[in-house]
């Protein structure tokens, strides 16, 4: 699960959504989210035991993978 190690590929400057803003941005499910994460389909940092932050990075390249008619 190297998408999910604690901190793995963070650069200090990096914006980073919570699965709550990234189902807001993607007008989806927080649930939606949390499947595209553990399938490893949206590349989440993990931050302690339950804390999952994406980056604008991941998330605009998912975005673009995901909905390209958008």
């Amino acid at each position: 699960m190297s998408e999910m190690n604690f901190l793995s590929g963070y650069k200090p400057d990096q914006v980073l959504f919570s699965v709550s803003e990234v189902a807001s941005i993607l007008g989806v499910s927080e649930q939606g989210v949390y499947k595209w994460i553990y399938a490893h389909k949206l590349p989440a940092l993990r931050l302690g035991s339950q804390t999952l932050r994406v980056t604008r990075d991941a998330l605009v390249n998912f975005a673009v993978e995901a909905f390209p008619s958008v």
